[in-house]
């Protein structure tokens, strides 16, 4: 670095007009993507930058969480926002932190100068899929930020820079003037600048040589090559347009077809950004075309949207990892706080099969709202709600049509909002109606989102995608368990079929001995048990093969029951003292209609299995709740409540392998080895399937296993 060069970079520091990209993003993004990364890292990285930890604990405390407490610990922040969120935050932050200070771009054509950016970030992300870079986001920032010194040089130069733009017509001839002029290039200024953000990464080289010569670049790292390719494939300067087939074949090998392929991709990623967004974003044909910016505050808006598709992006990809419906609706309520800084949101998810919309908030949100499980009919003289859906429009409470008046059910529903009014946003996959964004919002804020609503509609689409991708594994899935429910049954039917063969032969021959033996002879007593104990293998075999239907007799007290039942439990199963068994019974339950055999058989195969995992010793709860299982609200029709009967089996055993946990209830499967046959689940489930209940198991390693089992009340 010459002596010119450093008092140009010391003014540059020195002036008020120097981007700061927080040092730690790349880090912190890097430990988000590590699973095994404590949170007490995360943490510690967070609290290196002021305005990321002011904004982190101003989200956890606001009222989109709705604590009850202060939170005041960033560890503490992190665990409650998750790692998600708090990438959102620091790439938000950052973005916003880089481009503050380009507001007033005079001279420059900012409309063409961030399409050429996000062209050659575009370009740089399909040349290292296409020739499997491992590093394809780092490509992408390269190439968005390549020119960032063009802005930093203009910023600090002004006059000088605005000397070079009028006389120069090419790259080339610009970063002789800018080198002449000033004392350094904008690939310069902007490598020198990343190298003050002190990534660890070539990206600083990418930037300083992406005009250099094709002989030079030939012999660089592959980061260098890909933004020096992606630049001039996104020139409209007449001096590469001979050089590009040239370069291209002699940096990749690539033929022209796949060329012309990943320029039109990127083309199409750069106009999708204009057109749903509706910003300019304006393809330069030449130097002679670009005209000054003359309106600041269209730059300004221009910098806004930039940074909005930054945050839209981050939001998209994490809504794409999401497995779930409650991550996949909480990701995008962090979207559009982060995004738009919306605070009051809830979800309807359109049910086709009983035509109605049903309220959904993610599980840690439910909290004293009555709009989780609030149901809407599906008819639009309803609800706006419905209304949005059925007619696939963004509808406000604040704009209704003429003849269209505010029901009573949006009158509730704002009432829970606590707001002015709300906006819906419809939500679609693939032209079915997946249901609808709702947000809650004041007549001012609401004229703020009109501006917004193509953002709006791309964030509800791409949530609605998920949601449907979700339903349909699901269905996938609950298909494959019936299939696989069905075979097990059929080879159980076919296995106790053959069992009952030698059982009866056994039996026979058991009785044919006993005739022969005299009557006070002590064997034939024995004999007796052996018979009894065949006749019990031939009802569990019974029972197996699904032949035996189970009776519901008179009500009883579960509670007395599995009182009684568990005192004989401990005496006969569990000798051990270490084993500690506790009975937690809901004394509010009524009287139940069940078999008590089969209650008995339930808890027995479930208790031996947790003490047979706990061979030192431990502890099993049984526990009895009445819950209720759906409290629906039907704006017309009376309030239906269904109860259920839950008992609840825990241990705080080694717990089960998630492998086995997905299979555990089908027969021939066990944790226990050869020793075990795997069938004391597969006739537990089958026992409450005919009860007309269902069972459920959650395990986490070395925290135990829990089995919920809900049956009906009556």
């Amino acid at each position: 670095m010459t002596e010119n060069t450093e008092k140009v970079f010391d003014r540059i520091k020195n002036s008020q007009n120097l981007p700061s990209l927080p040092q730690f993003l790349i880090k912190l993004i890097e430990t988000c993507n590590n699973n095994d990364a404590p949170i007490s890292e995360l943490a510690e990285i967070i609290c290196q930058d002021p305005s990321i930890s002011t904004r982190i604990i101003h989200l956890v405390n606001s009222s989109y969480y709705n604590l009850n407490h202060e939170i005041t610990s960033i560890k503490h922040a992190v665990t409650l926002l998750g790692v998600d969120a708090i990438k959102n935050i620091a790439i938000s932050a950052s973005v916003q932190q880089v481009f503050t200070n380009v507001k007033k771009n005079g001279l420059f054509n900012i409309n063409h100068f961030w399409w050429h950016s996000f062209m050659c970030a575009s370009l740089a992300r399909r040349i290292a899929m296409e020739i499997s870079y491992e590093f394809v986001e780092e490509a992408f920032l390269s190439g968005l930020l390549h020119d960032i010194g063009k802005l930093l040089l203009y910023t600090n130069f002004t006059n000088k820079y605005s000397s070079i733009l009028e006389h120069s017509d090419k790259e080339r001839e610009c970063t002789e003037l800018e080198k002449k002029i000033i004392g350094v290039t904008h690939c310069e200024a902007g490598a020198w600048l990343i190298k003050q953000w002190k990534l660890k990464s070539f990206m600083a080289d990418a930037v300083l040589y992406h005009h250099d010569s094709l002989k030079r670049i030939q012999k660089a790292f592959p980061l260098v090559k890909i933004i020096f390719m992606a630049n001039m494939l996104a020139s409209a300067d007449n001096d590469y347009a001979q050089k590009k087939s040239t370069a291209l074949n002699s940096l990749f090998g690539f033929e022209q077809p796949i060329v012309d392929e990943i320029i039109l991709k990127a083309k199409e990623d750069v106009e999708e950004v204009s057109r749903s967004l509706n910003i300019s974003l304006e393809q330069p044909k030449n130097k002679d075309e670009e005209k000054p910016e003359k309106k600041n505050n269209e730059s300004t808006e221009l910098l806004n949207e930039v940074k909005n598709i930054s945050l839209l992006s981050g939001t998209m990809q994490n809504l794409l990892k999401a497995d779930n419906i409650d991550s996949i609706l909480m990701i995008a309520r962090q979207g559009l706080k982060i995004l738009l800084n919306a605070e009051d949101i809830f979800f309807f998810i359109h049910n086709s099969e009983k035509k109605h919309l049903t309220g959904y908030l993610p599980e840690n949100n439910r909290k004293n709202s009555l709009i989780h499980n609030l149901i809407i009919p599906f008819k639009e003289e309803s609800s706006l709600i419905a209304r949005s859906l059925a007619k696939r429009l963004v509808l406000d409470s604040f704009n209704c049509p003429a003849g269209v008046t505010e029901t009573a059910a949006d009158e509730q529903i704002i009432s829970q909002f606590g707001t002015e009014g709300m906006l819906c946003i419809p939500m679609i996959a693939q032209k079915k109606q997946i249901g609808v964004m709702v947000l809650g919002v004041s007549s001012f804020q609401n004229n703020n989102l009109s501006g917004q609503l193509k953002l709006l509609k791309m964030l509800a689409d791409q949530t609605a995608i998920c949601l449907h991708v979700y339903e349909i594994k699901q269905k996938q899935v609950e298909r494959i368990q019936i299939e696989r429910m069905e075979a097990s049954e059929m080879i159980a039917r076919k296995v106790a079929h053959e069992v009952n063969n030698p059982l009866g032969i056994i039996k026979n021959y058991l009785k044919i001995l006993e005739l022969k033996i005299p009557e006070k002879n002590l064997i034939k007593s024995e004999l007796k048990i052996l018979g009894d104990e065949i006749d019990r293998i031939a009802q569990i075999v019974k029972l197996l093969s699904n032949s035996v239907q189970i009776k519901k007799t008179a009500p009883y007290d579960i509670n007395v029951l599995l009182h009684d039942f568990l005192g004989i439990i401990k005496k006969a199963l569990l000798v051990s003292p270490a084993i500690d068994l506790k009975f937690l019974p809901d004394t509010s339950l009524p009287k139940v209609i069940f078999d008590k055999s089969s209650i008995k058989q339930v808890l027995l195969n479930l208790i031996k299995n947790s003490k047979e995992a706990m061979p030192d010793g431990g502890k099993i709860y049984v526990e009895t709740r009445r819950v209720t299982a759906r409290r629906e609200f039907l704006f017309d029709n009376e309030q239906k409540i269904t109860d259920n009967l839950e008992i609840i089996i825990k241990d705080n055993g080694p717990g089960v392998d998630d492998d086995l946990l997905s299979h555990l209830f089908e027969p021939f499967q066990s944790s226990k080895g050869d020793k075990n046959s795997g069938l004391g689940l597969f006739i537990v489930h089958g026992i409450i399937r005919e009860l007309n209940g269902t069972i459920k198991c959650k395990s986490e390693k070395g925290k135990g296993v829990l089995f919920k089992i809900i049956l009906p009340l009556v």
